[in-house]
């Protein structure tokens, strides 16, 4: 498995935190309960509103401190009512790092870790701009939504006399021994058998006929458990001898 590191090795966390320096974004979440919920003024708050617009002239921390008591049994504080530099401030910071972070950082964090993770860039480059590189859309499904396909032959099964169970090990790219993976079926790849004289197209994309459907949920429908034992490898194993040739995907879970 590739580590693929902090985010602080793809971004300049320092350069953010002199920019934006009241949130933590993007190193870390910001503490909700610092920034909680606000409310408008309620009857409830008057006494203390009044209390609190005399005390401010007189001693503005003071006040502050009596913001934030409790107001009898409700829970609320002033505090929640209250619209101050530091609330706006914090906001400001938040989403002019957010922004920043979608519209800069983020498309450059992205390439760095999939360089760093797989070879994941093409060597075609974009006609527009040179200086960029095609992605792979296949090896971007495999990191991202991490999907990966096996192929299941029906000679291959063998046979467990004491389980009376089926099993079959096939080479899978890119699936690790240190996940997790559920089975899905792949309804557009079918196998292509050869007609006398010639030779076998093995698996084609093309839609399945209503019976190649059947026979194909048949075949998948007896599959029970599959693992990964070792890095690239799936074993796969069937209540019954599956009857057909067929492909399936696999997806990190």
């Amino acid at each position: 498995m590739v580590e693929v590191g902090k985010i602080s090795d793809y971004i300049d966390i320092e350069e953010y935190k002199r920019k934006y320096p009241h949130t933590n974004f993007p190193e870390s979440m910001d503490d909700e309960k610092k920034y909680g919920t606000m409310t408008d003024i309620t009857t409830d708050m008057l006494p203390q509103l009044k209390k609190y617009n005399e005390q401010f002239s007189v001693n503005p921390d003071y006040a502050y401190k009596t913001a934030c008591e409790e107001i009898g049994n409700t829970g609320f504080k002033l505090t929640d009512a209250l619209f101050n530099a530091e609330k706006f401030n914090w906001l400001r910071d938040s989403m002019l790092a957010t922004q920043r972070f979608v519209m800069t950082s983020l498309d450059e964090m992205v390439k760095n870790v999939i360089q760093k993770s797989q070879n994941f860039i093409t060597s075609e480059t974009d006609d527009k701009d040179p200086e960029i590189s095609v992605y792979n859309v296949s090896t971007i499904n495999s990191i991202i939504f991490s999907t990966h396909k096996a192929v299941l032959h029906s000679n291959n099964w063998i046979k467990n006399e004491e389980t009376g169970m089926y099993s079959q090990t096939v080479e899978c790219e890119g699936v690790l021994k240190d996940y997790d993976y559920m089975k899905y079926p792949l309804l557009n790849m079918v196998f292509d058998p050869a007609e006398e004289g010639t030779e076998s197209k093995g698996f084609v994309e093309r839609a399945f006929t209503i019976p190649e459907t059947k026979a194909y949920l048949k075949a998948f429908g007896r599959l029970v458990d599959g693992s990964v034992d070792e890095d690239g490898k799936v074993t796969f194993i069937a209540m019954a001898k599956p009857e057909i040739d067929f492909c399936l995907y696999l997806k990190r879970i």
